[in-house]
């Protein structure tokens, strides 16, 4: 059947994609086991499992493109670090979201931000109020 749908239709179907998303992988974070849905980020996970991770930009809901650099973790076996917010993960994860080298880049990230937005304020023109005072 599932070869006659393929060949005459592109959609999938309401029952598909419910077995597509109760599909879960298991892996560890901040060594815990976790099991989640394989189509969950890692920042949505964590925020499940009761792991704070910080966040500028990410927002449930909206789409994340990790332009922040805020939410930073350390995935076993990789090089760089990645953006939680728009990062799933597979089975071979080790992740870690409190490693000296992933807190020294969230708060890196963050003094960053702190520091723009004081200058923006610093140099932002003055405005009255409607009443002239």
């Amino acid at each position: 059947m599932s070869e006659l749908r393929d060949a005459t239709m592109n959609a999938i179907t309401r029952i598909e994609r419910e077995e597509a998303d109760a599909s879960t992988v298991t892996f560890l974070l901040d060594g815990r086991e976790i099991t989640a849905r394989h189509t969950d980020t890692l920042i949505e996970i964590a925020d499940r499992a009761g792991v704070q991770i910080p966040r500028l930009c990410y927002k449930a809901g909206m789409e994340a493109v990790g332009n922040c650099r805020s939410c930073m973790v350390e995935i076993k076996g990789e090089r760089v670090l990645a953006a939680s917010c728009c990062r799933t993960r597979s089975t071979a994860w080790k992740s870690h979201t409190t490693s000296e080298r992933v807190l020294k880049s969230q708060q890196l990230v963050i003094e960053l931000a702190a520091i723009r937005h004081a200058r923006a304020r610093v140099h932002a023109p003055q405005t009255r109020s409607m009443s002239g005072r």
